[in-house]
């Protein structure tokens, strides 16, 4: 082999990285939401489980790029790679995903997206994929965004009591809210 060439400079890894990155973006970027797409993907990923700590960087990468129909897409994929690891002796995966699950249950904002989620989530406490606690923090991070929109909508309500009323007190103006949906109250 001629010195210089890609195997001895050692310019052949970072090319088979670069082509596996290149075709995690590709497989990654056009997963759907066919029962065959996701389990060829998943055969995939397990196959190559000896880079399974790129796959799951870039499953992660994908998931805060994606829209929320391709999110949904994404945990399928990680759901079945997941419960399909261990008969394949591919059970890396598992402590992989377990990571980089608790931020990606951040991600997800749309409704029935996080109904599905919490499914999947269900699912695996039932089959003991996850031991209790790791899939109560998987649930806390889904619903951690929702609880933070609902304190902050409450916040935004309160400004706008506060800024409604004519002392400023927001009592007067719940008052006035309260009684004015058909009963006449005296004002003072």
């Amino acid at each position: 082999m001629a010195a210089g060439s890609g195997a001895a400079s050692g310019q052949g890894a970072s090319s088979s990285t670069g082509s596996l990155e290149a075709s995690l973006d590709r497989r990654f970027q056009g997963v759907s939401n066919t029962m065959e797409s996701i389990q060829s993907l998943s055969a995939w990923c397990i196959e190559n489980k000896k880079h399974h700590g790129l796959i799951v960087r870039y499953w992660m990468k994908w998931l805060k790029k994606s829209d929320h129909n391709h999110r949904l897409n994404l945990f399928y994929l990680a759901n079945d790679v997941i419960q399909n690891c261990k008969r394949k002796n591919a059970i890396v995966f598992r402590s992989a995903f377990s990571d980089v699950l608790p931020n990606a249950a951040l991600l997800i904002r749309d409704g029935k997206v996080r109904k599905s989620v919490e499914r999947i989530f269900s699912i695996w406490e039932e089959r003991n994929v996850y031991p209790e606690e790791v899939i109560a923090q998987f649930k806390a991070g889904l619903h951690k965004k929702e609880k933070e929109r609902e304190k902050q909508k409450e916040k935004e309500k309160e400004k706008q009591k506060e800024k409604g009323t004519p002392s400023g007190n927001g009592q007067l103006l719940s008052f006035f809210i309260k009684h004015a949906n058909g009963d006449l109250v005296q004002t003072v």
